[in-house]
């Protein structure tokens, strides 16, 4: 892929990324599950990947893009 258009691309979405992560709870939804407020449920332990992070956005009704 050119990195010109990765460039640009990026640029163009800077913006918006976290404004729509905050309307759809995103951040809220990873402290749920990394930092439970009960004790019946115990926390996620991060494996330094993406699979809770894609978890959450397909929850959320979001199309990931495949690269």
């Amino acid at each position: 892929m050119d990195e010109s258009f990765d460039v640009s691309f990026i640029s163009g979405i800077t913006e918006d990324v976290p404004r729509v992560l905050g309307q759809i709870r995103f951040f809220e939804r990873l402290d749920d599950l990394y930092c439970p407020q009960g004790k019946e449920v115990a926390p996620l332990q991060c494996r330094h990947d993406y699979a809770q992070t894609e978890l959450v956005l397909t929850e959320k009704g979001m199309d990931l893009l495949e690269v």
